[in-house]
């Protein structure tokens, strides 16, 4: 999965910034152990470049959703992270369609806020964030943070 996602943000990664960059991973959620890219540094280059992870697991990744609390629920941890989401369903074509329908609604239905903070360190990287709203309700996918430089 990380080789996967990897390859596939290098794809995104030149793209404008005037176009959504959507990652759609349909999965069993069960990574190789031979990867050539880490989690981290796959997880750079997605928040570097701008781009969110939608997954859809099936199979294992469907049995096994009750564990995403442990942090071994790597598509969760992809989509959260990137501020996408997850959905679990069947792999019938019926419900893969349903789920597809589904992200491409919410990602069309996405506000990009951005903020010029006064007191960033730029010599530091990574910026953490916490985005809150006082409207009870409200579901907010969010990223963690961001990478000031545009290569990681």
């Amino acid at each position: 999965i990380n080789d996967a996602i990897y390859a596939a943000a290098e794809q995104l990664r030149d793209r404008g910034r005037e176009r959504r960059k959507i990652i759609f991973l349909i999965s069993d959620g069960q990574n190789a152990k031979n990867n050539t890219h880490s989690y981290n540094d796959t997880l750079k280059l997605l928040l570097s470049a701008d781009i969110s992870v939608y997954a859809v697991g099936v199979g294992e990744a469907n049995l096994n959703r009750g564990i995403t609390f442990l942090g071994n629920n790597i598509l969760a941890k992809y989509a959260h992270s990137t501020g996408g989401d997850i959905f679990y369903g069947g792999v019938s074509r019926e419900e893969l369609e349903g789920l597809y329908a589904r992200v491409s609604e919410q990602a069309r239905n996405q506000y990009t806020i951005a903020y010029s903070g006064a007191n960033t360190d730029r010599s530091r990287p990574y910026h953490a964030i916490e985005v809150r709203v006082r409207r009870p309700g409200l579901r907010l996918l969010t990223r963690d943070g961001y990478y000031t430089s545009d290569k990681p």
